[in-house]
């Protein structure tokens, strides 16, 4: 079986990596991901370069990733997202914010990860049909668990993982930390569990923490080497299907609304989730 994986460990300036690192590695993780999230992707810091987070923990068989993230409000990010800084990142994840960014993530963007803002309610429905496209060209969605640490969101993210869950059949889901801090990360055993709670069948719950999270690196892997022999298209080289998109996109309102299909089951879950669960009390998985 593939290692287990964190393909997001959250980059933030006034709290130590390190100590994030260490408890992933404490924990039983081989993989991890240091995610840089920025809002805005037109905006840049003051030295015009996206920011890449240095820390390192060595002499430990951890395997370390650089990670871009950013939140899909604009058809016109998908042009910066090409840019050399951003590609020098090992994974790149993007958050939609209307129905019709979220088709051009998964039809239009060469991207690695989808995630979402999985603890406040999705504003748009997840289609089918883009979502089918998206596993066929091996772009992942992300459940991040630390979203529902707070009772005050923890049904809403439960309603949310339903219907990604939903929508995906569990193809192509990954499950990440978020982590803001050490604590905010679960051991692999905790994860799998959760991954039974929000939908997922057991095999399916295993592989969202290691084999779907290395088949996510792979994709990666072969989008840089890609790139490196072949230049991005341009937006007068999309097909007409996605050129669509991208001018759609262009003129599209924030009008969607959110599917609330999956509340009732979320009401059952929610008496269930226990996210401080330790350990050491977890129900071991056979295989795992």
């Amino acid at each position: 079986m593939a290692a287990f994986s964190d393909l997001n460990i959250l980059h933030m300036e006034n709290v130590s990596t390190k100590e994030k690192l260490l408890m992933a590695i404490k924990l039983g993780y081989e993989v991890v991901a240091i995610n840089n999230y920025v809002e805005n992707v037109l905006v840049k810091d003051d030295k015009g370069k996206s920011k890449k987070e240095p820390s390192k923990v060595k002499g430990a068989s951890l395997k370390q990733l650089s990670r871009f993230t950013t939140v899909l409000s604009d058809p016109g990010q998908w042009r910066r997202m090409q840019e050399d800084d951003i590609q020098a990142y090992d994974l790149l994840a993007v958050q939609p914010t209307t129905e019709k960014l979220f088709h051009m993530a998964c039809t239009a963007i060469e991207i690695d990860i989808i995630t979402f803002n999985i603890g406040d309610k999705l504003t748009y429905y997840l289609k089918p049909a883009p979502v089918s496209k998206a596993i066929e060209r091996g772009v992942h969605f992300e459940i991040v668990y630390s979203e529902g640490f707070h009772s005050s969101s923890r049904r809403t993210f439960i309603a949310n993982a339903l219907r990604i869950m939903h929508v995906t059949h569990g193809k192509n889901v990954i499950i990440s930390s978020g982590a803001r801090e050490a604590m905010d990360v679960r051991g692999p055993y905790d994860v799998a569990n959760l991954g039974l709670l929000i939908g997922l069948q057991e095999p399916q719950s295993k592989d969202a923490i290691s084999t779907n999270s290395r088949a996510c690196v792979l994709h990666a892997n072969t989008r840089h080497s890609v790139k490196s022999v072949i230049s991005v298209r341009s937006s007068s080289e999309l097909k007409a299907e996605d050129q669509w998109t991208v001018e759609a996109c262009r003129k599209e309102a924030s009008e969607e609304s959110g599917d609330d299909s999956s509340e009732s089951a979320a009401e059952e879950a929610d008496s269930s989730f226990d996210a401080a669960r330790p350990e050491s009390k977890r129900r071991r998985m056979d295989g795992v």
